[in-house]
């Protein structure tokens, strides 16, 4: 995911089970939209545990923050979102993959 400048501040919102089972309508119609105007939002969706702690998405989001106070890691901020970006899509391909198989 390519960083760009931007004339809005970024926002991280993450929302895991209880609050996705819950309150998905008011997050999708009122929450995530009364930040649009102001942010960019990146929405993470029911955190994803790794087979490592350090590889979970709230650490990877943590290390992210960390990443981006300090401008001589852009580097590993790049590396860092690229990463969660991917075990989302990841997982999206195999449940896309798995639909209409009887699993």
């Amino acid at each position: 995911m390519p960083l760009l400048p931007s004339p809005k501040p970024w926002i991280v919102q993450k929302y895991g089970g209880t609050s996705l089972g819950k309150l998905l309508p008011e997050i999708t119609s009122s929450i995530i939209p009364s930040y649009l105007a102001h942010s960019n939002v990146a929405v993470v969706c029911s955190a994803l545990s790794g087979t490592e702690k350090s590889k979970g998405t709230t650490s990877l989001l943590i290390k992210a923050i960390e990443c981006a106070m300090n401008m001589e890691r852009e580097g590993e901020l790049k590396e860092t979102i690229d990463l969660i970006q991917d075990e989302h899509l990841g997982i999206i391909k195999r449940m896309r993959g798995s639909a209409g198989k009887g699993d």
